[in-house]
């Protein structure tokens, strides 16, 4: 009975839609991400006791190659003049077989008023800017995500449920107000053991929230959320936001989980600026315990991203950017056990065609995994230069 509210939430929505008689028509495009590893240099490094638990071994490691990092494909069809179905396939770990097949969404949207969007479905949640706006590699000049968007809290981020947005112009400012209410993270895995776990440093991937974002609630409680943003501030390319998430991730539907977002996005001649702060406040996490020695933990930081626009080559854009990011994850109890993440990247792309973005980049990074378990630390450092393809079809 754990998913039968979201689905009657879902299914009163679309039942709400007024049948129409225009027959369907489904418009396909698509992108293929296709990079090549330069040169990357890392080490892993630490306490000998806790690489030994994680099965992690001290030294560097060197990698070249290349890969096909990302292969999508967009569907949408209007079911009518008001009503619209979307829906994006993407296909990763591309070589003789796909690694990863992931419906990152799939979405009816009802436009009932000029400024009224209501979602149903596997919707990407109005969180930030980022989000919605940069995930995709044609969307963005960096070849890299933010490290702990992308790898952690997961990107795109997107769960089963419904949204409601709302604009309205105003003579300084057009406000957005976003409401939604989806299934949300979850317990780390469907285990018993791991009902009460959200991050697992012990197991492969289990520092990702991401992976708690699955097909089915995690507990009887939805999460819930929203976003006001004010953009197209004094008639000018610039907005800000706030954004909120809380739910009830473990099992029992008792531990929970909020999410704080606050973004600024500016154009000013041939600079664009964007930056966002987060703030993630879990509790009851037995899984993390082990990194952080306490299960209520909390993380704070922020990346920034800044583009200069250096010539037109042909009528088309040469941009130079620069993007920076830094969070830290620590107990509520005050300890030194923390956990930190850093990056330093910058680069260049060029749009040599309307369907063909090129970019080269280097990315620095840092990170720390504490390790209360066996009162110890891993670490890592990489360097990376790596080029990209991005076409669109």
């Amino acid at each position: 009975m754990k998913g039968l509210p979201g689905r009657a939430v879902l299914a009163a929505f679309i039942l709400a839609f007024p049948a129409g008689r225009a027959a369907a028509k489904v418009t396909f495009t698509g992108y293929a991400d296709l990079r090549y590893n330069a040169d990357t240099h890392g080490r892993i490094y630490g306490s000998p006791a806790s690489l030994a638990d994680l099965g992690l071994s001290d030294g560097p490691f060197v990698s070249r190659g290349f890969v096909a990092d990302a292969v999508g494909l967009f569907a949408n069809t209007q079911l009518r003049e008001d009503t619209d179905f979307y829906t994006d396939i993407t296909f990763r770990n591309v070589g003789q077989t796909v690694g990863t097949l992931a419906l990152q969404y799939a979405y009816a949207e009802y436009r009932p008023l000029p400024n009224t969007v209501l979602k149903a479905g596997k919707i990407l949640l109005p969180f930030g800017y980022y989000n919605e706006n940069r995930f995709y590699a044609f969307q963005r000049n960096n070849i890299f995500s933010p490290v702990f968007l992308s790898g952690i809290l997961g990107l795109p981020i997107a769960s089963i449920g419904v949204t409601g947005q709302q604009r309205v112009p105003l003579a300084p400012f057009t406000a957005e107000f976003s409401l939604y209410s989806v299934n949300g993270y979850g317990p780390a895995g469907t285990a018993g053991a791991d009902k009460d776990k959200l991050r697992v440093p012990s197991e492969v991937g289990g520092l990702a929230l991401s992976r708690s974002l699955r097909s089915t609630a995690g507990n009887q409680h939805p999460a819930v959320g929203g976003r006001v943003r004010l953009s197209e501030i004094g008639g000018a390319p610039v907005e800000t936001g706030v954004s909120a998430y809380y739910g009830h991730w473990d099992a029992s539907g008792l531990q929970p989980i909020f999410i704080g977002n606050t973004h600024v996005h500016a154009q000013a001649g041939r600079f664009d600026l964007l930056a966002e702060g987060l703030y993630i406040d879990v509790r009851g996490d037995q899984g993390f315990v082990d990194a952080v020695g306490d299960p209520d933990w909390r993380t704070a930081g922020f990346f920034a991203d800044l583009a200069y626009r250096l010539a037109d080559v042909k009528g088309k854009p040469l941009v130079a950017y620069a993007q920076t990011e830094y969070y830290r994850t620590r107990g509520r109890v005050f300890t030194a056990l923390k956990e930190i993440l850093k990056t330093w990247s910058g680069g260049l792309s060029f749009r040599a065609a309307d369907g063909v973005l090129l970019k080269a980049e280097y990315l620095w990074l840092y990170y720390q995994l504490p390790y209360d378990k066996r009162a110890g630390f891993i670490g890592l450092t990489a360097n990376t230069v790596q080029l990209s393809t991005v076409f669109t079809f």
